[in-house]
């Protein structure tokens, strides 16, 4: 089947197929590099929600220290309980943006928890201290410092820990997906290349093997059609332009036998003394002009010898009137005129030995 596709054929095909190797690289290495941007992407949002766990965490752990120093400095009472309504409303604020975005399940079910925890811990811990500083009752609120604050507050710093370990993890898996996406393009390319070079490269080899194999031969054909063996064998192996051209030359090589062994015929007769013999050939083109013009010089020798022996046969029959009328040309022309001299030379002599024997007859005369 492949000994029938053409070179032109041949050659599209295998552009074809580099240009297809080409683009699905391409367009797999930009699949590639878009996914792995998203994962990048991916990451990089983790940041966000790290750093505002972060602060949530650094905040609460600010609350307990200016609780610890309200109890520590009475004095500073004010100012703590001041800075500590401004870290729960900083708190509120940073984790409202963090709910509002979209969570896994896994995140969720934390949320809850510290939601949960951050309730327990405010209600039954956080706000009763708070206003018993207000009140100045200092050691009822240490006592409830230690007794509840401390204990509720685990569970709450548990909780945001696993918030931020579960973003940590999240990063990590968007990483090493990305790193495994990478490294599959990587592999898919390398493959895909080593496959394509591989199939370029048996096609590219068969082409050049058959192009190099059909010059080959068809250089071998000319050369015995040029050095006149024209009973070289030619085999047609494929049906592309190789095929066709070597085609032609076993046309060729077949229109050249039949002229020139019609040619042999016709020169062998004419060896033979057949003058009737004439090229009968079906031939083409310029062929047709070396036709004519073989059958035409037979006509002119078989003329010109017609005229002769026409002639000649006059003479042999004692007429000497016939003469050849015709002009010739070249060798022709000089055996023509030759045997119409001699002619002519003969009249002559007749014509002085009939003076000669009428002289004798009549008067005697023998001088």
């Amino acid at each position: 089947m492949f000994q029938n596709l053409t070179v032109k054929t041949r050659l599209v095909s295998l552009i074809s197929l580099m240009t297809f190797i080409v683009l699905a690289l391409t367009i797999s290495n930009l699949y590639s590099l878009l996914q792995t941007k998203q994962s990048l992407q991916n990451v990089s949002d983790r940041t966000v929600p790290l750093a505002a766990l972060a602060s949530i965490k650094s905040l609460q752990l600010d609350n307990r220290l200016k609780l610890a120093n309200t109890i520590n400095d009475p004095t500073e009472i004010t100012r703590s309980l001041e800075k500590i309504a401004q870290n729960r409303a900083s708190i509120t604020e940073i984790w409202k943006d963090y709910t509002s975005k979209e969570h896994t399940p896994e995140e969720e079910i934390l949320i809850s928890k510290f939601v949960e925890a951050r309730k327990n811990y405010a209600e039954k811990a956080l706000d009763p201290t708070i206003e018993l500083l207000k009140k100045g009752e200092t050691e009822t609120a240490q006592q409830l410092i230690i007794e509840k604050l401390r204990p509720l507050f685990i569970p709450v710093n548990e909780s945001i820990i696993a918030l931020v370990t579960e973003q940590q993890d999240i990063a990590r898996r968007e990483y090493d997906a990305a790193q495994n996406r990478f490294q599959q393009s990587v592999l898919i390319s390398i493959v895909s290349m080593s496959v394509g070079l591989v199939i370029s490269l048996f096609s590219g080899i068969s082409l050049i093997r058959h192009l190099s194999a059909s010059l080959k031969q068809s250089q071998s054909v000319n050369e015995a059609i040029a050095n006149g063996n024209l009973n070289f064998p030619i085999e047609i192996t494929s049906q592309d332009e190789f095929g066709q051209m070597l085609n032609s030359s076993r046309k060729m090589q077949e229109t050249l036998s039949t002229i020139i062994s019609s040619t042999t015929s016709v020169m062998e007769d004419l060896a033979k003394g057949k003058l009737d013999s004439r090229m009968q050939a079906t031939v083409q083109g310029d062929f047709i002009q070396l036709k004519e013009s073989i059958n035409k010089s037979l006509d002119n020798i078989e003329e010109t010898l017609a005229d002769v022996v026409s002639v000649a046969n006059a003479l042999a029959n004692g007429d000497l009137s016939q003469k050849v009328t015709k002009s010739y040309k070249g060798v022709f022309g000089q055996t023509t005129n030759s045997i119409n001299y001699t002619v002519d030379e003969l009249r002559k002599l007749i014509e002085e030995i009939d003076s000669i024997v009428y002289s004798c007859a009549d008067c005697g005369n023998f001088s």
